[in-house]
């Protein structure tokens, strides 16, 4: 057994021998005009973001975990860590309260247009799987450039199976989403607590 084993079976690395549609490959150059004439195959509109409503005692336990740590803080001078703590609670406040506005979406035989903001080709997008979020069916797109790297759209459920037949023709479906470390460790430290029970 050798080193890259051990770190491919915690996540660290993967292994060279596997296929993995995430590894980094070079932007193919593809001209835009090779896909011919611009054929729209669905088009929806959608939220901006997922809208979750916070339980009261959700919030209460947060707010006092919060406090806790903050008085710890100043038992410890660390007056920075608490003015983080206030920030970020603040921020998450203020993004709660703000509407989730509709967005257009559209899917063609060049790509997706996202948000009626930003237009991806099929050659700037890797793969895609679903994920679902509350009551909400979310399409998840990863990109080959870093940034942003994953494109987020609100579906309806309804129009799940024919979304994954469009993008099947041009991107690679996986089954659930792709896990990094960090992901795995977020994942099995929150499934130790259980704030909204």
């Amino acid at each position: 057994m050798q080193l890259k084993d051990v770190t491919s079976f915690i996540g660290l690395t993967r292994k060279k021998d596997a296929f993995t549609p995430t590894d980094n490959a070079p932007v193919p150059q593809v001209d835009p005009k090779s896909y011919g004439e611009k054929v729209v195959e669905l088009a929806w509109s959608a939220p901006n973001r997922v809208v979750k409503e916070m339980s009261q005692k959700t919030a209460k336990t947060l707010i006092v975990i919060a406090v806790s740590v903050s008085l710890l803080f100043a038992l410890m001078q660390e007056f920075l860590l608490i003015i983080v703590i206030a920030s970020a609670g603040f921020l998450y406040y203020m993004l709660s309260k703000s509407p989730a506005t509709e967005v257009k979406h559209e899917v063609s035989n060049h790509g997706v247009w996202y948000a009626s903001e930003q237009f991806y080709y099929w050659h700037e997008l890797k793969q895609f799987f679903f994920k679902t979020y509350g009551t909400e069916t979310i399409l998840c797109v990863d990109t080959i450039e870093k940034l942003p790297g994953r494109i987020f759209l609100n579906i309806n459920p309804t129009d799940k199976e024919k979304l994954k037949e469009i993008f099947a023709k041009h991107l690679v479906f996986l089954e659930e989403e792709p896990k990094g470390l960090v992901d795995k460790m977020y994942g099995s430290a929150i499934s130790k607590f259980a704030l909204d029970k």
